[in-house]
Order: structure tokens, then sequence, then C-alpha cells
């Protein structure tokens, strides 16, 4: 903070006071410990109170913020925004026969160290092995993934684990020796609810190189 120029009381707090302002020390799952009794490998149930008994509501004594005052099954002002008072499953047609799943890799976060050497071995397209003979594509052969929306190349890599017509990728991959990523294959469409990126909308084919 002093490098960057912050000059604010809350800068100078010491590590102490830090923690009397992080913990409740009056709240009844403290039962009446003083911050040196907590120990840092063990959570704190505060859903408990003091007696041991469990907070009477879902909400923990709040109300819910709905216009009845209510927990809602059916949302009236979502229902006029757009047709949606409850959820609803919609199928997703495509002509494309894999559901693309790219979840985070446990090298990198998003794309934070994909530059780092060694980061980048998990970049593979992995494929159930039924799959693998019905594209006829064997293990460590090059593939070309593509949609309506672009193209990628990546090594195939065959894992039983892959639940068959799904293909996965972790996200995250630098543009190393590819001219795009996956995110090239993620649909543009907005989500029905919030305007959210549909990542869970991806098919794609595949085919041998």
């Amino acid at each position: 903070a002093r490098r960057f120029g912050f000059t604010g009381a809350e800068f100078n707090d010491s590590d102490d006071m830090l923690v009397e302002q992080a913990i409740d020390l009056v709240h009844p799952a403290m039962q009446g410990r003083d911050k040196s009794a907590v120990n840092t490998d063990v959570a704190l149930d505060c859903s408990v109170d003091g007696a041991g008994k469990q907070t009477p509501t879902l909400l923990r004594g709040l109300e819910p913020a709905t216009l009845s005052g209510k927990i809602e099954l059916f949302d009236v002002v979502l229902e006029q925004e757009c047709g949606l008072g409850l959820p609803q499953w919609q199928p997703l047609i495509s002509k494309h026969y894999f559901t693309l799943v790219s979840p985070s890799s446990e090298y990198r976060t998003n794309s934070t160290f994909g530059g780092v050497d060694g980061h980048d071995v998990d970049v593979l397209l992995e494929m159930h092995p039924q799959d693998a003979c019905l594209y006829n594509v064997i293990d460590g052969q090059t593939v070309r993934v593509f949609n309506e929306q672009g193209e990628v190349f990546l090594a195939l890599k065959i894992n039983e684990a892959v639940k068959p017509a799904t293909i996965y990728t972790p996200k995250g991959a630098w543009l190393k020796g590819n001219k795009n990523t996956i995110n090239a294959l993620i649909p543009g469409h907005k989500s029905d609810l919030a305007g959210g990126a549909c990542y869970n909308d991806a098919r794609v084919s595949v085919e041998a190189v």
C-alpha cells in the first residue's frame, strides 16, 4: 500500500487488529472463546447457535428479497421479463455430434501461468475410445475441432474417463502452435437468464488431420 501511495489509516492496521475486525467475537458459534482459541485448521459452523441448534430458517432469520417476502418457486419478475417464471430446460439443436467441455486446468488459473514452461502439457483433446473408433482417429494424432465459429487443432488423447459424445480440453491455453484457442468455438449467443456466456452450449465436430 505504501509503494502505491495509499495513506489511509486502515493500511496501518496490525495483524491482530485485522483478526479482530474479521472475527465476530460475540457470535454464538464462538461460544465465548477469544480469537486466540480459534484454530486455523478448523472451520466454525456459524449456522449453529450457542446451544448447538441450527438457526431457524434457510435464510438465517432474513426475509427473502422477493415481492411477496416469501420464498417463491414462481418468479413474477422473470416471467414478465423473459417468460421464465419457472426454470425450464430447452434442448439444444445442433448438427455437431460432440459436446465440448473446458473446465480449469491444475496447471493454470484461467490463462495465468500459461506462458510458463510445462504449464501447457495438458493442452490436449480427450475423447472416449468408442468415439475414437467411430471417427477413425488414434491416440496422439492431431485432430481438427471445429464448428460455425472457428477451428482449433489439438493432439488427441484417448481416455475412458471421458463420457461418449463429449470431448474435453482445459481452458486457459495460450496461442502456442494454434491460431486460435478453444474460445473460438464458444457460441456467440447469450443465456436466457442474466445474459451470460453459453460455454456449455459449445457443440463441435472432430476430424483427423
